[in-house]
């Protein structure tokens, strides 16, 4: 079943207009955040590049430059932003708070693949902190911003996009359980891409309890925002572990790549290098959304399979048959979330 009443998806013609709009897209100097941030831009949005290396970012905008995103487009302006740590994430989107009136677009895109990045706050680990628990402190101080927005116009758009990977179904769903800062950390995983894998989950996980809380939490009842999640497909990232040789996490990429199908009934997508960025974009802007914001609230979207269209394909929140039971779903997302708020609170996020 394909959202929409199209079956493709192009950027360059199905976006709504951006004139006007503010967007955030972090990691957005390379790969699927740069391609989503020249999206957006050419539709006519400020983008804020979030990222932490300031020559990074400059070398991304000139090169945006030099694919054609000048006059007449939108704006695009470095954020510096690092998600090592909870309390410069939360800085950094006080800082978008200081300079603007309005947020239209949060996309969070970046991630870590491996140990080898460094950082963390405490007990935490690097792949937890800058995978879900700094981006969850980045897009909470955002939250008054955005929902700010969505109450003061009328014709808002405003929408939450969280990147995962559609490896989150390596993980168990029996064995989930969120008490402790070890549960975060997934700890007894035995290699880091079952880590990567268990910290996207997370992000799943942490959306729909957002989309709830959006919601239900407002007193003026539900704002008009549209919290989802989106896997980009096969990218830079996932790239970079295949090159990762006799270790296991190539050794499990490749049995997950084998036998995804089987498990799910869908396929590892590969997204060719032309369309990178189109699935993001599409969760971020497209005017299908727009035209049926209540039936993409906190879903979770997935590239089409072939990996050679920019189709859009719901598959469920874990895109598993074996995963019905939606209420100890609610739950865990509840207790996800209320261990999420405990650990930023001793890290000092407030």
């Amino acid at each position: 079943m394909f959202f929409g009443d199209e079956d493709t998806f192009d950027p360059q013609s199905d976006l709504v207009d951006l004139k006007g709009k503010v967007a955030v897209v972090t990691g957005g100097s390379r790969g699927n955040g740069y391609a989503t941030v020249k999206h957006l831009a050419r539709a006519g949005a400020k983008v804020y590049l979030g990222c932490r290396n300031d020559k990074q970012a400059k070398e991304a905008m000139e090169y945006l430059r030099w694919e054609g995103l000048g006059p007449g487009f939108g704006q695009v302006v470095w954020l510096d932003l690092d998600l090592s740590s909870p309390k410069r994430a939360k800085a950094a989107a006080e800082e978008v708070i200081r300079r603007e009136r309005r947020l239209d677009i949060l996309v969070n895109n970046a991630g870590v693949c491996s140990g080898k990045f460094r950082g963390g706050d405490g007990a935490l680990s690097t792949m937890a902190t800058i995978n879900y628990l700094s981006p969850f402190a980045f897009t909470r101080t955002l939250l008054p911003l955005l929902a700010a927005t969505a109450l003061n116009d009328f014709h808002s758009d405003v929408r939450i996009v969280n990147v995962v990977s559609a490896s989150h179904k390596l993980i168990p769903f029996p064995s989930l359980k969120f008490k402790t800062v070890d549960d975060l950390n997934a700890k007894s995983l035995p290699s880091e891409y079952l880590r990567f894998s268990h910290s996207k989950l997370l992000c799943l996980l942490w959306t729909e309890q957002l989309q709830r809380l959006i919601d239900t939490a407002h007193p003026l009842g539900p704002l008009p925002i549209v919290a989802l999640s989106v896997d980009p497909g096969v990218t830079e990232c996932s790239n970079a572990q295949v090159k990762q040789h006799n270790s296991m996490v190539t050794s499990l990429r490749a049995t997950f790549s084998k036998h995804l199908t089987t498990w799910t009934g869908v396929a590892s997508p590969v997204v060719a290098e032309h369309e990178r960025g189109y699935s993001t974009a599409f969760a971020a802007a497209s005017e299908t959304i727009w035209s049926a914001r209540v039936k993409y609230k906190g879903v979770y979207l997935e590239p089409c399979p072939n990996g050679q269209c920019p189709k859009i394909l719901s598959i469920g929140m874990f895109a598993r048959e074996g995963v019905k039971d939606k209420e100890r779903e609610r739950i865990l997302a509840e207790d996800l979330w209320g261990l999420t708020e405990k650990v930023l609170a001793e890290c000092g996020v407030a």
